[in-house]
């Protein structure tokens, strides 16, 4: 059988359909893409071309193991964050779109010179706890270029992808990776503008309902975080102080349903002079933004 592009995107997507797959034709469409070499618009313009039994053979490939349940970005090794391009593969998070709201409050308040009226850019100091593939600190970089940026993670896998992430965008002169366990790395002699990080906020039970091509194929580590969801922002929020230049701020993703939780902490230390929770695209609690004193 002749398999012109048009028809294995048309099979897939009745494929993908039968087994489940969410947006199969969308994923489809990724997949063939990245086996041809091309990107997702060009199929369009060459429908009526014949995929040759090589490129055939490794496309058949993607597809099993998709049904399999293993993630799209780890079969292209790629994930689209910010409008810019990302290494990703097993054993790192995959960057998720809510997350980008995140560096947009990230932004707001290190581009405000009323934050931190004596600095200026180029004295600009950040701290990323739990950096993974690097996404948040890389924007970070390229959306202030005179900063300095410093970003831990306890995996040395998820720190290589970060390396290689922040070589291609040019900005790996700029970010100082280390491995660490939250802090563990860092001396509290160095103090931050603006400490940022996404940090696992899914208790067990969250974790044991979500879909199987990210509960069978991502790294637990990424997702659990404690019993009520919220151990690793308290262990955050506990030493931030110590690590923050005066008026410094914390921004942390968190799951909706913590919001409470979190405010009630937060109006019991008294280092917190402000705090706020902004919501994210879909409208729900998402960024949690901390100014100590």
């Amino acid at each position: 059988m002749n398999w012109t592009i048009l028809k294995l995107i048309e099979w897939t997507t009745e494929h993908f359909k039968k087994q489940e797959i969410p947006n199969p034709r969308l994923e489809s469409e990724i997949l063939l893409a990245h086996v041809l070499g091309k990107k997702r618009i060009d199929l369009y313009l060459e429908f009526d071309h014949s995929v040759g039994p090589q490129e055939l053979a490794a496309y058949k490939l993607l597809i099993q193991r998709r049904v399999k349940h293993e993630p799209v970005q780890y079969l292209t090794g790629r994930q689209e964050f910010w409008s810019l391009d990302f290494k990703v593969g097993p054993g790192v998070l995959i960057p998720r779109p809510e997350t980008e709201c995140l560096v947009e409050q990230a932004l707001k308040i290190l581009k405000n010179k009323n934050s931190h009226p004596e600095r200026s850019e180029g004295s600009l100091h950040i701290l990323e706890l739990g950096t993974g593939s690097g996404v948040l600190a890389i924007v970070l970089a390229k959306e202030l270029p005179q900063s300095h940026i410093w970003a831990g993670d306890i995996s040395e896998r998820a720190l290589s992808y970060a390396l290689e992430n922040a070589k291609t965008h040019g900005v790996s002169s700029q970010i100082h990776f280390q491995k660490s366990d939250l802090f563990s790395a860092f001396d509290s002699k160095q103090k931050f503008h603006l400490i940022i990080s996404n940090p696992p906020y899914l208790t067990e039970e969250e974790w044991g309902k979500l879909a199987p091509h990210i509960r069978e194929f991502e790294p637990p580590e990424a997702f659990k975080g404690g019993a009520q969801g919220i151990d690793f922002h308290l262990k955050i929020l506990d030493l931030a102080s110590k690590f923050l230049m005066p008026n410094g701020f914390v921004v942390l993703e968190i799951a909706p349903l913590q919001s409470a939780m979190l405010k009630e902490y937060l109006e019991r230390q008294k280092s917190v002079s402000s705090f706020e929770i902004v919501q994210d695209y879909e409208h729900r609690e998402r960024i949690l933004v901390v100014q100590y004193g």
